[in-house]
């Protein structure tokens, strides 16, 4: 068999997939939808060179011919830009089922948060258009499969003060939590959340310097001329380099301990974006050294906790609260001194309500990417 008869093959393979029609159009006989929710496309021109080469492997979806005699975007803009920048044309399948518009949102946002494609602002600003359809944030989760403290973190976004919005449209940190903390330092401080968000465009801000910088400003001893890479000693009178390992599996650097600076090096990376630790190897007799820590220093410490070295992922977790169902973040930047506890960050609508329950009543929900 030819070459040319496998690749007619290959296009009616992908032409009969799912048993519906694909057209292939001209791509100024298709628009893109007014309301789209991913405001930054990127990689376009990669992806119009992959295309020219290898084909458009899947067919955007699009709404039937309107009276204007185009057919509207539903899913896939980023395709089409790529094919109309290639100059080929593109590959639709015609959805006819009615969607309402927060039905298309949902359906972008499901997509595009699985795939990591769209920004904290962008997420919000989409969880933004079921509120204004007077859904409740609790609804928007279960709606999105999302947790509510995920959904309420990032609803809290579109709340962010000028100087905080700067460090995300700089590149400074797109990190929700982050950014959410330095809006409640601005709450508190405004002149001192000024000045520090002017020091962190050049000198960055990691999120364990602004929960920090966040318990000073509640405390009231927020310095006048703040540090945005303020780091405290630990606590425990045996050395963290000797007595708290990366509880990462990968031996990575964690989520908290991500130093954020001026970058030094040649290439491209912004002056002041995150950057991960070294890589470390992995140490597997970690749990138990945690342990022995632990009971070296019972009596040395007032809490029931030591600090430890917290992974990039955020672990969902569900148990019974006060007669109820409640979902949380198992906190990872902690030890119990007693076996078989641990601590969890109950979703409260960014309110910090830690409490401390059993392992054996705590259950899996789901693990999100690190934020």
């Amino acid at each position: 068999m030819s070459i040319g008869n496998l690749e007619n093959l290959q296009t009616l393979s992908r032409r009969s997939k799912g048993a519906k029609e694909v057209l292939v159009l001209n791509c100024e006989d298709v628009v893109p939808k007014a309301s789209q929710v991913r405001e930054k496309f990127s990689g376009i021109e990669e992806l119009a060179a992959s295309i020219k080469v290898n084909g458009q492997e899947q067919p955007i979806i699009v709404h039937p011919k309107g009276n204007d005699g185009k057919y509207r975007i539903q899913k896939g803009e980023r395709r089409w830009r790529a094919c109309k920048l290639a100059g080929l044309k593109i590959e639709v399948i015609v959805n006819k089922k009615e969607l309402d518009e927060l039905d298309e949102t949902a359906g972008e946002l499901i997509e595009n948060i699985q795939r990591e494609n769209l920004t904290p602002i962008e997420i919000a600003r989409g969880f933004q258009k079921f509120i204004t359809a007077g859904w409740k944030a609790v609804d928007v989760s279960k709606r999105l499969g999302k947790s509510r403290g995920y959904v309420s973190q990032h609803l809290a976004l579109l709340k962010l003060p000028e100087c905080v919005m700067a460090l995300y449209d700089e590149d400074i940190t797109s990190d929700p939590e982050t950014l959410n903390i330095l809006r409640q330092i601005y709450d508190i401080a405004p002149a001192q959340a000024e000045i520090l968000c002017r020091k962190a465009l050049d000198e960055g801000i990691s999120r364990k310097a602004a929960r920090q910088l966040h318990k000073q400003a509640k405390a009231s001893t927020l310095p006048d001329d703040p540090n945005p890479n303020l780091v405290s000693e630990t606590t425990s009178s045996i050395s963290a380099a000797d007595s708290f390992p990366s509880t990462s599996p990968t031996g990575e650097g964690s989520e908290n301990d991500t130093l954020t600076h001026a970058d030094t090096s040649k290439g491209n990376r912004k002056k002041g974006r995150e950057v991960p630790s070294h890589q470390t190897e992995p140490n597997t007799s970690q749990p138990a050294k945690l342990r022995q820590v632990a009971r070296l220093n019972v009596e040395d410490t007032s809490k029931k906790w030591l600090e430890a070295e917290p992974s990039a992922a955020r672990i969902v977790v569900s148990l019974e609260e006060g007669g109820a169902r409640r979902t949380g973040i198992l906190l990872l930047d902690r030890v119990d001194l007693e076996p078989g506890y641990c601590w969890i960050r109950l979703d409260d609508d960014n309110e910090d309500t830690l409490i401390r329950v059993m392992v054996s009543e705590v259950q899996l929900v789901g693990v999100e990417g690190g934020v």
